[in-house]
């Protein structure tokens, strides 16, 4: 993994060599933790995280034997939402950071690619043709709210596959996303039928017969 200034400057910078393959997701709110996903010699993803002053080395935060991926930071940087099929499907969990006890799930019905809300204590998240959103609540007790659908028609978007990083993002008032289309397909202009084709074909290919 590379990093390099957002405005341009500078030469890219080494922040991580090793064999396995991994996806950079997201970055501590003060600069100083990215967490990230990665293959595993088993073949699934596992989460971990990467002390950003260029001595540490990377510590597991969520690995098992199921597929998890698509970690972000929360606005705090004390928590940490991802994707994982553990339930046999695609759902939305939380998990303190540094890892401390267990997980939340915060979607019900399937869910990938979350998203802190930092205006409203919400998680957001894609769910086939929706985005949805869920509060998650800090105090006393961590825990989060029924799952709604914030609104639909996502099938135009960039899909990606099941490791393919989040396509969308919230703006820091909370009023207006950016997200990625899908390329517009080319739709053919004119369309030739050819009639008594087999005929044709053997005037032009004569056989033996």
């Amino acid at each position: 993994m590379w990093w390099i200034s957002a405005h341009g400057s500078g030469k890219p910078e080494r922040v991580l060599e090793r064999e396995e393959w991994q996806q950079p997701a997201s970055v501590s709110s003060n600069g100083k933790v990215l967490v990230f996903a990665e293959w595993t010699k088993r073949g699934d993803m596992g989460i971990f995280t990467l002390r950003l002053d260029g001595k540490a080395k990377p510590e597991p935060f969520h690995v098992t034997r199921f597929n998890e991926r698509h970690p972000v930071f929360s606005p705090d940087g004390n928590r940490i939402a991802f994707t994982s099929n553990r339930s046999g499907r695609d759902e939305i969990y939380v998990k303190r950071y540094p890892a401390e006890g267990g997980l939340l799930a915060v979607s019900t019905d399937g869910g990938q690619r979350p998203l802190w809300a930092s205006h409203s204590g919400e998680i957001l998240y894609r769910e086939g043709d929706k985005m949805m959103t869920a509060s998650v609540k800090t105090e006393p007790n961590l825990r989060a709210g029924r799952p709604r659908i914030l609104f639909e028609g996502l099938s135009l978007l960039s899909r990606g596959g099941d490791t393919s990083e989040r396509d969308y993002d919230l703006t820091p008032d909370g009023q207006r996303f950016l997200m990625v289309k899908r390329g517009e397909e080319s739709l053919p202009t004119q369309i030739n039928v050819v009639l008594n084709w087999a005929e044709e074909l053997k005037q032009k290919v004569p056989t033996d017969d």
